[in-house]
């Protein structure tokens, strides 16, 4: 692990030297198989102390239900998302209102929807006195949240538009911070496609729609990845196709699932209405 973190270490040197030398090209190549070994074996220590660290966390009764039960963890993770895209939210409309800007404006929006659909499944699910109570709130949830999705992709449609027509950028970072970025976006992405796999065996249809939101934010995500690499890296290209061509993906992935989550949740509070 020493060895890896000083390969990685002269590797951030020669980068931020900006050094084009062969020496340099090699630390680069030797830093990417010493964070390769790093992680396979930072992967080994977890796994070892893993089974330690849930033996303690069954000591508590919130920590205990943190470890075993998914949709309480789902829950948890449910109000951070929540707390930080209201920070976002506040932050793109103040520098909005300030620069009298629409696309700080419409970027407001993204992140209030965002806000507005984890919150209403934070604070507007509460236990009905009956399980066909809890089911009717966790379709209308759902529901709701599918309809966002469709104000999501128009919000999205109007970020692209201004993306390639006045060439702005979801996000810039300088320096090695570029790659730090495309790590953790690349882990949010997997990490969201695993949960929306999982997703699938839930019958908790609240569960299912924060699920649904983390592959749509991860997306959005890498779009915005994208066009702060094109921004560090591709000065000489013109990056408005592709922009435009991944931002349609984007939009089209949320539409679909919208889609989707508005007629499931129609035919299930059908299902439950036709029983009474």
């Amino acid at each position: 692990m020493v060895l890896s973190a000083v390969l990685i270490a002269g590797s951030c040197v020669s980068l931020v030297n900006d050094s084009d030398s062969a020496l340099a090209y090699l630390s680069y190549l030797l830093a990417s198989v010493a964070l390769i070994v790093l992680i396979y074996l930072t992967a080994i220590l977890i796994r070892r102390t893993r089974k330690q660290v849930i033996n303690l966390a069954r000591k508590n009764e919130f920590t205990r239900q943190f470890v075993e039960n998914w949709s309480f963890r789902t829950f948890i993770f449910t109000i951070f998302g929540f707390i930080v895209n209201c920070i976002y939210a506040v932050f793109q409309l103040i520098m909005g209102v300030k620069a009298s800007s629409s696309w700080f404006i419409v970027l407001a929006i993204y992140y209030i929807v965002l806000s507005v659909m984890r919150g209403i499944i934070v604070f507007g699910f509460h236990r009905g006195k009956t399980k066909r109570e809890n089911e009717i709130k966790r379709y209308v949830i759902y529901l709701f949240c599918g309809i966002c999705f469709l104000v999501l992709a128009v919000a999205l449609i109007i970020a692209i538009v201004f993306m390639v027509r006045d060439n702005h950028v979801l996000s810039s970072y300088s320096g090695i911070m570029i790659y730090a970025a495309a790590a953790f976006t690349f882990y949010k992405l997997t990490v969201a496609i695993i949960s929306f796999v999982k997703s699938k065996k839930q019958s908790n249809y609240a569960v299912k729609a924060v699920k649904n939101i983390g592959v749509v934010e991860a997306c959005f995500s890498l779009l915005s990845l994208q066009s702060a690499m094109f921004l560090a890296f591709g000065a000489s290209t013109n990056h408005a196709k592709f922009d435009a061509i991944s931002g349609g993906i984007v939009t089209a992935i949320t539409l679909v699932l919208g889609i989707i989550m508005i007629i499931s949740a129609i035919v299930h509070l059908k299902n439950i209405s036709k029983t009474e």
